[in-house]
């Protein structure tokens, strides 16, 4: 995303009036501190996972919802962050989304895998 950060990058792209950066601020930072709790959640769950193996169908398990709970914060994240765009914002949001989508592990840590 250009080597800025994702919250500025979208703010820009999106060319959000000081009102919606207001809102997107306080956005962002609920869908920080949630993701933060969630990403502790998928470390714990890791831990025991790989302290059993794969053997165990219950860790396993337990990883998978954290993951899961993780997908469905970013989506409820992103859906809020549509509702504040306006007009023809709300379709370069669409678009800016899917590069979003197909360009991160987002929500993740670390980098994505390179080709």
């Amino acid at each position: 995303m250009g080597g800025s950060q994702p919250k500025e990058f979208i703010a820009r792209e999106l060319r959000f009036d000081e009102g919606q950066k207001e809102a997107f601020e306080i956005i962002v930072k609920k869908h920080q501190d949630q993701s933060a709790e969630i990403r502790l959640e998928i470390t714990a769950a890791k831990k025991a996972y790989y302290k059993e193996g794969p053997t165990d169908s219950l860790a396993l398990l337990s990883l998978t919802k954290a993951y899961g709970k993780l997908e469905i914060l970013n989506y409820e994240h992103f859906k809020e962050i549509r509702s504040i765009c306006k007009g023809d914002q709300k379709q370069a949001f669409d678009q800016l989304l899917q590069k979003i989508i197909a360009g991160s592990n987002f929500g993740m840590g670390g980098q994505r895998p390179r080709p």
